[in-house]
């Protein structure tokens, strides 16, 4: 009986030390990006490209896709070149910033979620992207749900397509080793999708320059 009665406290103890360090990491990111405003996105004429990743809350998988990207496309050179976004397919978190998880997740790798806000995706996102990346299958019938047209379904795929197939699952309820996860699978599919991205890039340009000629 002693024994239960202490294993009981253990768990209890476990599960509140667990959430007060929960708490105490949300807390500290949220004073760490108080001061973040949030950024205004800016294209220049030279776009060619249009790029908007998509998860259910924009708060955790398609930031990360998003800033993950955008690092990916500047290293190539093409950072004023194609223009990049994220949104969600759900109202649940509108204006919000990304969650704490995915914000701690970014910092370890050099990147920064704090200035992103979420946004609802519309149905003027589906005519001004050229691609538009899901995380998942519930993600992937949202968006269609919006705009089923064959041409816009055309644009539509999952962002691990581009690396093998399969979902990115949402993190959010996880441990910093389940984000992590998630960062590998975005950044591999990254890899693919800007060599996509770049190849198209490249003929859009070339047959610009054929229809300058004549």
């Amino acid at each position: 009986m002693a024994s239960e009665r202490a294993l009981g406290v253990s768990q209890l103890w476990g599960t509140l030390r667990r959430r007060l360090t929960s708490l105490g990491q949300r807390v500290y990111w949220d004073v760490r990006d108080i001061f973040s405003r949030p950024r205004e996105v800016l294209e220049s004429g030279a776009v060619r490209f249009r790029v908007l990743f998509v998860c259910f809350g924009n708060v955790c998988r398609s930031p990360l896709a998003e800033e993950i990207f955008r690092r990916k496309v500047a290293k190539a050179g093409l950072a004023g070149v194609v223009g990049i976004d994220s949104a969600a397919t759900s109202a649940w978190n509108i204006g919000k910033r990304p969650h704490w998880k995915a914000r701690a997740c970014a910092a370890r790798h050099g990147l920064a979620l704090g200035h992103l806000r979420a946004r609802l995706l519309t149905p003027s996102d589906l005519d001004r992207f050229d691609r538009i990346l899901v995380m998942d299958q519930r993600n992937l019938q949202d968006v269609l749900g919006l705009a089923p047209q064959p041409q816009v379904a055309a644009r539509v795929r999952l962002l691990l397509d581009f690396a093998g197939g399969g979902e990115i699952p949402d993190p959010i309820h996880g441990e910093a080793a389940d984000l992590e996860r998630v960062f590998c699978q975005i950044d591999g599919a990254c890899d693919g999708l800007l060599t996509t991205v770049a190849q198209e890039i490249e003929r859009r340009t070339a047959t610009t320059a054929v229809r300058t000629r004549l």
